[in-house]
């Protein structure tokens, strides 16, 4: 809803500290000055709960000066009485903790000024906010210097600031403002401090607080730690992407007033240092290389580094980053085995394996064992090797990878997923494992052994493996995926073990986890068959045949069991047939066919199915059998 011009004006009682004797008539004055301009802001939540509450003063007709930390906590509201007026946020300062925002409504209070010059240290300074609620508290103190905190330059004050007073002025004798308040507690000491008088000042006009290069980039630097601190979200309105558009803002004004080789290095460094920001990058590596007289291997490093940090489907830029990485190279005569590895990197994303092979075999011609050069080159010589399909070479580099420090557990499961197409499933179990030990927060390395202990029919293993995972995994979030194949693979083993009530018990542990899993089903189907439930059996065929779209053989074999122990012997037919024709080498399921339809009185039909079991394997366990009743067939 519109809220239409309102008149402020201050309407609570005052609650203020006692004042020195020596200055009540200053104080007194000061107050009457600045107090009407200081109004409580309230702050709630994207339910409408208040979570908190800070200060905020008129610096404009109707705009209201406080800190940053005040509007990324939630939505701001100016309380004037009963009313609750929104404050549309205007613009924000993370760094230096300042944010403006507007009140559709019109003052009649006079918006404060801003002091001419910094106050000398022991002069006399008022705090005015609301600390704990108490509206328009006035607190007396002296200003004490300026002070470096948390890498930014901040006032030092004794007069007291509290929860509540932030955004609150800090202002001299005159009753003019010369800091807003911070409200910061350290060490467990009572020290208040406040954005120093200028940059509030700069920060209202909207004027750069300085246009020296160096403060800049440092001010860059500053900030990409503060967002480094700060927990990532995607909401537009979340503390981390207002602190980063901060961040690129100042990036941008920075890399204009830089001139200097070294400072855009910096900038270049600060950018890198997020991978979500590889346009800044890129713009740092082409300004150093455009204000270059002769452009050095290191710009060119840089440049392609950018390019390929850059490149995405609807901005190809590999061609670039190869020639510019090839450039450095160059210039570096080929000594360089950090420039000859982000030349193989660009060349295996582009898919040349080859010629990235190239590349690290002579980077790890450069580098000794024993440092992270050298494992960085063997997991790129193993992985392309990998990729080149040379199995063997690849081991031997992997090898040589294990025995370096630092390696880590994604490099481990790397090596078992290559170990697992390889079917060396043991092996890969074992990787796995590796990698869980490296990093054990990362529970699904453990249902991935537990799987390759399965496929490599260690089911003691497997087990073990399995059940680990579910546990560690309890009541940790967004679990559900791993928990749900690990029940589903402990289904599979203790079914082949023939503990069927158990099996059913993980089946639908797993199918409660994911409705849509078609092998969830197939192990029920499966456990449920063996415990003679035919019934729900196929019930739960159909289902796993539905949802994998009827492609698996041994789901249309699991339907014809059930079916065959209802004696449902046309339904049994047709499904061992389905699973006999999908898998020309099963003899099995033939037989099963030749079964049901001599079951169903269809002799010749059996006949051709006996003889077709014999054809698939003649040296079935029953082949004597079968004979017979060949020849009993075959008779006129």
């Amino acid at each position: 809803m519109v809220v239409g011009p309102v008149v402020l004006s201050a309407v609570l009682a005052v609650t203020s500290a006692t004042p020195s004797t020596t200055y009540v008539q200053q104080g007194e004055a000061v107050y009457a000055r600045v107090a009407d301009s200081v109004f409580v802001l309230q702050i709630t939540d994207n339910s409408g709960a208040e979570i908190g509450m800070a200060t905020g003063f008129v610096v404009d007709v109707n705009d209201i000066l406080t800190n940053a930390h005040v509007v990324n906590a939630g939505h701001v509201s100016v309380q004037v009485g009963p009313i609750s007026l929104p404050c549309e946020v205007l613009r924000v300062d993370q760094l230096d903790d300042l944010a403006l925002c507007r009140i559709q409504a019109k003052a009649n209070v006079s918006p404060l000024k801003f002091a001419t010059e910094d106050p000398k240290p022991g002069s006399t300074v008022y705090a005015i906010g609301n600390p704990m609620g108490l509206d328009k508290t006035i607190s007396q103190g002296l200003f004490t210097g300026y002070r470096e905190m948390d890498g930014r330059r901040v006032v030092q004050v004794s007069a007291a600031i509290s929860p509540g007073s932030s955004g609150g002025p800090i202002v001299n004798g005159d009753g003019d403002v010369v800091g807003v308040a911070l409200a910061v507690l350290t060490d467990g000491q009572n020290l208040n401090f406040a954005v120093p008088l200028g940059v509030a000042r700069g920060f209202v006009l909207n004027e750069p607080t300085s246009t020296d290069a160096t403060l800049l980039v440092e001010a860059v630097r500053r900030l990409a730690e503060i967002r480094e601190e700060t927990a990532f979200s995607v909401d537009p309105n979340s503390p981390w992407q207002k602190f980063d558009k901060d961040f690129v803002d100042r990036f941008q004004k920075a890399l204009v007033a830089a001139a200097d080789p070294d400072l855009i290095q910096q900038l270049f460094d600060t950018a890198a240092s997020d991978s979500r920001h590889s346009d800044l990058m890129l713009e740092a590596a082409r300004k150093a290389i455009t204000l270059s007289k002769r452009p050095d291997r290191q710009l060119y490093a840089n440049l392609a580094r950018a390019l390929y940090s850059s490149n995405t489907d609807d901005n190809p830029t590999l061609k670039d980053a190869e020639k510019a990485a090839a450039r450095a190279v160059e210039l570096g005569l080929g000594k360089n085995a950090d420039d000859l590895l982000l030349l193989g990197d660009i060349q295996q994303s582009a898919g040349d394996n080859q010629r990235a092979y190239t590349a690290y075999r002579k980077a790890e011609a450069l580098i000794k064992p024993g440092t992270s050069q050298a494992l960085e080159v063997y997991v790129d010589l193993f992985e392309a090797s990998r990729d080149l399909g040379r199995g063997a070479e690849a081991d031997s580099w992997f090898d040589k990878a294990k025995n370096e420090p630092g390696i880590t557990a994604h490099n481990w499961a790397e090596y078992a997923a290559f170990l697992s197409k390889s079917d060396r499933d043991r092996e890969s179990a074992q990787a796995y494992l590796e990698a869980y030990n490296l990093a054990p927060a990362v529970y699904g390395y453990l249902c991935e052994a537990g799987r390759e202990y399965a496929f490599a029919k260690l089911l003691d293993e497997s087990l073990s493996a399995e059940r680990k995972c579910i546990e560690a995994a309890a009541s940790k979030p967004r679990t559900e995926p791993i928990v749900q194949l690990a029940h589903r693979i402990i289904a599979t083993v203790l079914n082949d073990r023939g503990v069927y009530d158990e099996a059913v018990s993980h089946a639908k542990e797993a199918i409660q986890l994911d409705a849509s899993d078609a092998w969830a089903h197939h192990q029920l189907a499966r456990a449920l068959n063996f415990l003679r439930r035919p019934t729900e059996a196929a019930s739960e065929s159909k289902a796993a045949l539905r949802m994998s779209d009827g492609k698996y053989a041994e789901m249309h074999f699991e339907l014809g069991s059930a079916y065959f122990e209802l004696k449902q012997w046309p339904e049994a037919q047709r499904a061992f047939q389905k699973a006999a024709e999908m898998n020309p080498r099963d003899a099995t399921a033939a037989y099963n066919v030749a079964l049901s339809l001599y079951n169903d009185k269809y002799f010749d039909d059996a006949l051709t199915w006996y003889r077709e079991v014999l054809r698939r394997n003649p040296d079935v366990t029953n082949r004597e059998q079968i004979q017979q009743m060949i020849d009993t067939l075959s008779r006129p």
